[in-house]
């Protein structure tokens, strides 16, 4: 309302002026301005003052508040969403993954952002000091088959990412796939593997050619010699027993 307004302008003149804001003070600055009459009086500011629920239940009540928030904002974005489908301006796609983003960034701003106190977080950190210096081995994550890489690591961390920067045909891919496949098949790991530029069936002739020890010339061909069959069928065996899944999805996005 256009009172509510007023006084809040006055509370932040006080503010401003690094003067405390309370009944009085909100009376006086408003008797200045000659606004305190449109408000409602002296009995009106009292009256909000004392309606302020007590601050023993405060994180509930910012609990509601931002549970409305996220609904209105939900509210909104869903708005959206079915106003740009009836308009079939936008390619398909770009309406979907415009969608996708906007419900799933309804959330990103969720209450505390993941913010703790150190004091929450030293117990659990005590807990990983002591588990390490218990352990009888040095790497601390995965190891991934690379002796240097997992020397300089200690293996590969949980909620770590890492990437992998070089020039066009270094061997970043292959080098990618190898660390997967030692973790899915060394470490016991569930590993899943997306690609943009190989499908299933090349990453898999890969995976042959590094458990078997098979020649990827001869996996192109399929000229398999019996020697090579015998290693085809052993890494079968081996890659049959793995957690590892594939998504070759040409267009896939950051998003998905």
């Amino acid at each position: 309302s256009d009172a509510h307004k007023i006084i809040y302008k006055a509370m932040k003149t006080l503010h401003n002026n690094n003067i405390p804001v309370d009944a009085n003070t909100i009376c006086n600055e408003l008797d200045k301005s000659k606004s305190l009459a449109q408000v409602g009086g002296v009995e009106y500011i009292t009256e909000i003052i004392n309606s302020v629920p007590s601050t023993a239940n405060l994180n509930y009540y910012i609990k509601i508040i931002f549970e409305k928030a996220t609904l209105r904002n939900m509210i909104a974005k869903t708005t959206a969403i079915q106003e740009e489908c009836y308009d079939e301006q936008t390619p398909l796609l770009d309406i979907v993954e415009n969608a996708e983003r906007s419900i799933l960034g309804v959330y990103n701003d969720r209450l505390g952002r993941d913010i703790k106190k150190i004091q929450e977080v030293l117990p659990e950190l005590q807990k990983t000091i002591e588990s390490l210096a218990e352990s009888k081995t040095d790497f601390t994550g995965s190891r991934t088959g690379f002796y240097d890489f997992d020397a300089m690591t200690r293996g590969v961390q949980k909620r770590q990412v890492i990437i992998l920067a070089a020039r066009p045909g270094a061997g970043k891919s292959a080098f990618a796939l190898n660390m997967a496949l030692n973790a899915a098949i060394n470490e016991k790991k569930s590993v899943a593997f997306f690609s943009l530029e190989m499908g299933a069936e090349e990453i898999l002739k890969r995976m042959f050619g590094c458990v078997g020890k098979i020649d990827g010339d001869v996996l192109k061909t399929g000229k398999l010699k019996n020697t090579d069959w015998k290693k085809w069928n052993e890494a079968m065996s081996e890659l049959q027993d793995t957690k590892f899944y594939i998504d070759d999805s040409a267009g896939l996005t950051v998003s998905e």
